[in-house]
């Protein structure tokens, strides 16, 4: 029986890190500065660097490494964990930041120096740098990592090749100074205060009633899954699609085939993997086909788009035949401007009663708003 600690050789070089290289020193220094003194050993980071570092748990263990990195890992283990629960369980680290220099390059930092790369193994033993071959649930673990913009080791050549080590690749620390979201829909805010040293965009807040209904789409906005091809039945993905064919109403790319009696409803194969294409094309995200908390938001927005609903209004849970709201921008609280306006529930708004417009495209039968003072419940 296969195992994780198994040592198999090394995938072919295409198959692995597409459209990613490995981080050059100079373009970290660029990015991020100087980490600290060029020592042999491990030193301590130093200087504005120093205050980017965290330490946290990703899951299978706890690591200190930069901020932004340390939350990808935990994206990445977090779908390891639904994937490939043994190589969850399996898998341990040699370490993540060291500022040092590169063995047998005094004048240069490792990768490790900014808390950007991490060396994981299976068993007992760990693969050494330079052995062609890798250990098996590395070989899992790397298509997750390429997804959110991490470089495999595996593809150095000769001497080098060093199939336990991951880094973030050139191109995700280029995103990341020009403050664009990388892989898994993460990314920097730059800007003001506390930002300068750049704020994860994380976790998003779903507002289309279909996708609320689904637990596994909430989670998937929320961060802690993702959806992608797997050309099997899955959870979320049903919903999903139900979503996909409401939008296909206005463009016909979106619009999916599930078979007779939907026999493929709740499928995720080629058919799907090209509508999420499609709208993330549209929306502008990130195109890989596969379902993160980027995507799910920008499916949010186009269903919300469709049926005219303004994105502003925080839509709560459904208490009882009530579709409560909050944050409701009001347009007449007794008199104002908007006097004489048309009104959400007919006629024109009276400056002498409450009137307020609805955040979403509501039936007329339900047309009824209360507005309540949190200061007093009145």
């Amino acid at each position: 029986m296969p195992r994780n600690h198994d040592r198999v050789p090394i995938p072919p070089k295409e198959d692995m890190n597409r459209n990613l290289s490995s981080a050059r020193e100079q373009t970290m220094l660029e990015v991020f500065g100087s980490p600290g003194r060029l020592t042999r050993e491990c030193s301590t980071p130093t200087g504005d660097f120093a205050r980017r570092v965290v330490t946290r748990n990703v899951g299978p263990f706890r690591v200190t490494g930069f901020e932004l990195a340390v939350v990808t890992l935990e994206r990445i283990f977090a779908d390891v964990r639904t994937e490939h629960r043994d190589v969850f369980d399996e898998v341990k680290t040699e370490g993540m930041l060291c500022v040092r220099h590169r063995r047998g390059n005094p004048a240069r930092f490792s990768n490790h120096s900014w808390g950007c790369a991490i060396d994981l193994f299976f068993g007992a033993a760990v693969v050494a740098q330079g052995d062609p071959v890798a250990h098996r649930g590395n070989v899992m673990l790397f298509p997750f990592f390429n997804k959110h913009g991490w470089y495999w080791g595996a593809e150095f050549s000769g001497s080098s090749v060093d199939s336990m080590h991951f880094e973030f690749a050139e191109e995700t620390i280029r995103k990341i100074a020009r403050d664009e979201s990388i892989g898994g829909g993460l990314g920097m805010r730059g800007g003001g205060s506390s930002r300068e040293r750049g704020e994860v965009v994380g976790p998003q807040r779903l507002h289309s009633a279909i996708l609320l209904a689904d637990p596994v789409l909430v989670e998937v906005a929320a961060g802690d899954r993702v959806l992608r091809r797997n050309d099997a039945r899955q959870p979320g993905v049903g919903t999903l699609q139900d979503a996909f064919n409401q939008l296909g109403a206005r463009n016909p790319a979106l619009r999916l085939t599930l078979g007779p009696d939907n026999r493929d409803r709740g499928i995720f194969g080629r058919q799907t993997e090209a509508a999420v294409r499609v709208l993330q094309a549209a929306q502008r995200v990130g195109i890989d086909g596969v379902v993160g908390m980027d995507t799910i938001a920008a499916l949010d927005r186009a269903l919300l788009e469709l049926v005219g609903e303004p994105i502003g209004g925080e839509v709560g849970r459904r208490r009882g035949g009530e579709l409560r709201f909050s944050n409701i921008n009001a347009t007449e609280f007794g008199g104002g401007a908007e006097s004489g306006m048309p009104s959400a529930y007919g006629g024109v708004v009276n400056p002498d009663q409450l009137e307020a417009s609805l955040p979403a495209r509501v039936a007329r039968e339900r047309r009824r708003i209360v507005v309540r003072n949190p200061v007093n419940s009145r």
